[in-house]
């Protein structure tokens, strides 16, 4: 039966640190204490790597916060399928409807002109009112043409905005991801001497500040010290 040196605590086999006051079991190959070629880490050396763990911990939670926020985003601003568009004739109806109201006041104009001066001039009052009607409906045509394209152009340019931020909001997610595989991986083999409870930028650099300052001797001491839970953090 294994216990723990500090608190008593029956420990598991595969336990590498003790679940209630965080001591790391006895173990000497402890990746915290000892160098891969063997030999024990510097009180400088353990200060180092208290330093680059705290600063990996801090790269990895900072891009997994930043990761489901551009994830998030990337899902709330996908385009739409049916890309919107302005037609002619939603601008151009108005224009229909002023052609016959001209054409209308120019014969009713024309008419009383023509009593007026008692002119028989009749096929000349229909063809100045065909003149009014047709020239109406073609100004409504080019203005509702000119007024579709213009609002066409600006959402092509929103588009095109859009796509860019989201091949930047990519091109981030890509890097972060990056970012959080390559420190996930040089985490990986500490992170079993580490309590997930201490897997942050503060407590380590605490337990970094207690090598510094003599009150541990190795960085798995001053680990097991920094673990909440324990009575001398």
């Amino acid at each position: 039966m294994i216990t723990c040196d500090k608190c008593g605590r029956i420990l598991q086999p595969e336990d590498d640190f003790c679940p209630k006051c965080g001591t790391p079991v006895r173990d000497i190959n402890n990746i915290l204490d000892v160098k891969s070629d063997g030999t024990p880490r510097t009180k400088e050396e353990s200060i180092e790597l208290a330093e680059e763990l705290a600063n990996n911990y801090d790269v990895l939670n900072n891009a997994k916060t930043e990761i489901e926020d551009l994830e998030h985003k990337l899902k709330v601003t996908k385009p739409s399928d049916v890309r919107p568009r302005y037609h002619t004739f939603r601008f151009f109806w108005k224009y229909f409807i002023f052609s016959y109201v001209a054409l209308i006041i120019t014969l009713l104009i024309g008419a009383g002109i023509l009593s007026a001066t008692n002119s028989d001039s009749v096929a000349g009052l229909i063809w100045i009112s065909l003149l009014v009607y047709f020239g109406v409906l073609i100004l409504g045509g080019i203005l509702s043409s000119r007024k579709a394209d213009k609002l066409n152009t600006e959402l092509e340019m929103a588009e095109r905005r859009l796509n860019e931020k989201r091949r930047q909001m990519e091109r981030d997610l890509e890097e972060r991801r990056n970012e959080f595989n390559e420190a996930n991986a040089f985490l990986f083999s500490f992170n079993r001497r580490i309590p997930s409870t201490m897997r942050n930028k503060q407590r380590m650099r605490k337990a970094k500040d207690m090598i510094a300052s003599g009150q541990a001797e190795k960085l798995s001491q001053a680990i097991a010290l920094c673990t909440p839970g324990n009575r001398n953090v």
